[in-house]
């Protein structure tokens, strides 16, 4: 009956991701900047560390070089979130463009 129920609880928690069906191929993280395809794309602009809810969160965000890189907002937060789950993560956008196009 454990075993049961871990698996259904492994099974909810990947199941309810947000990001499953988001790709970050061909995104890199080094030194505070992403890159995509070896181009900086985004950069590191603030870390904040917070009390929400009554837990202690740390929030990155980070700001894209140019709007053309829009496309690529979730990619990032999904390539920063798999290494540092814990963190919150922001990508500032261009607010005149739809990323969604």
């Amino acid at each position: 009956m454990k075993k049961l129920i871990a698996l259904f609880a492994i099974f909810a928690i990947t199941s309810c991701s947000e990001l499953r069906h988001v790709s970050s191929d061909g995104l890199t993280y080094e030194n505070g900047s992403i890159y995509h395809k070896g181009i900086e794309v985004a950069v590191l602009s603030g870390v904040e560390v917070a009390y929400d809810n009554r837990k202690l969160v740390t929030e990155a965000t980070f700001k894209l070089k140019s709007s053309e890189y829009n496309h690529l907002a979730y990619g990032i937060i999904k390539l920063v979130t798999e290494r540092n789950p814990k963190w919150e993560v922001e990508v500032e956008i261009d607010p005149h463009t739809d990323i969604l196009k």
